[in-house]
């Protein structure tokens, strides 16, 4: 609901309240112009003529007030008034051009209202900050609205920068700067190099694959961006790889040691593999690292 307004707004090239206000001034220039072009030709024109100058001035002044049945309402009666005289036809038809142009002005005022109400249901309900993304989105949304509700002079987008839009806008800007703020400390990026730093810039001997591993899984634990976890996913799928492969060069260097020495190697190893695990597709696990080393302990104290 809240894109209806939107939509129509947008198909219409030129400002809907300019066009109908000088839809209606352009209908009295020119049907007063027609009605001193016939000027004098019998009385009852001239009664009429006035009559209709009369009620399109009417019309006007309540098509700029937003009264837009009463502004028809004027123009029908002219309309009625014209069908009287042959020569006003041209009179008659602008008429019909105002009328058009009220109930269509009409419209996208219900619209706005509608549209402003929803908006303020959604700030109000906060549903707009579930995700950075939601935020962003209801941000342009509460801008595209107060831009053509301020075109068409509703009471909530005026004055500009004070009106209750201009500080919903504000208010929900400022949401969306905090969440770009709190993801440039905690998102992908800053939480991608934290981990490498603190567990994964030793090599393979010293990785701590179980550290790294963990951070990752807490990373998922508290994001909502779906961009995000998807690409911790692939974070957790990689080092998982690089454990896998240290635990081979760690169990091939234990072959070549002495029982004791191997066994005392592989406990100082252990604590770094633990929970790796990989898996395939469809979520079967294809090696089970830290069983592997429990199991090659077990067999080393026997």
């Amino acid at each position: 609901m809240v894109e209806r307004f939107t939509s129509q707004v947008g198909k219409k090239k030129t400002n809907p309240l300019v066009f109908i206000i000088a839809g209606a001034g352009i209908a009295i220039v020119a049907i007063t112009a027609v009605i001193f072009l016939f000027l004098g030709k019998n009385d009852d024109l001239k009664f009429d003529q006035e009559q209709i100058r009369q009620l399109t001035k009417k019309a006007a002044q309540a098509s700029e007030a937003d009264r837009f049945d009463e502004a028809i309402g004027y123009c029908e009666q002219a309309i009625k008034l014209c069908e009287k005289h042959p020569e006003l036809g041209q009179s008659k038809e602008q008429l019909k051009k105002s009328i058009e142009e009220a109930r269509t002005d009409k419209k996208l005022r219900e619209d706005a209202a509608q549209n402003w109400s929803a908006l303020r249901k959604e700030f109000e309900g906060n549903t707009y900050n579930e995700t950075k993304e939601k935020c962003k989105a209801f941000l342009d949304q509460v801008k595209r609205n107060r831009d053509d509700h301020r075109i068409l002079r509703r009471p909530w987008a005026l004055p500009e920068k004070t009106s209750e839009i201009d500080k919903m806008y504000d208010r929900v800007e400022a949401v969306y700067n905090d969440r770009l703020a709190e993801d440039r400390k905690n998102g992908f990026q800053a939480t991608g190099a934290g981990i490498t730093q603190k567990h994964l810039s030793k090599g393979w001997e010293e990785n701590d694959y179980a550290g790294a591993k963990k951070d990752w899984e807490d990373f998922l634990q508290r994001t909502k961006d779906s961009g995000d976890r998807g690409k911790a996913e692939g974070r957790i799928r990689d080092l998982l790889v690089q454990a896998k492969d240290a635990w081979d060069k760690v169990r091939a260097r234990a072959q070549n040691m002495e029982k004791p020495e191997a066994l005392e190697y592989l406990k100082k190893h252990q604590p770094r593999f633990q929970g790796c695990q990989l898996k395939d597709d469809s979520g079967a696990v294809t090696r089970d690292i830290e069983k592997e080393i429990a199991e090659k302990i077990a067999e080393l104290e026997k």
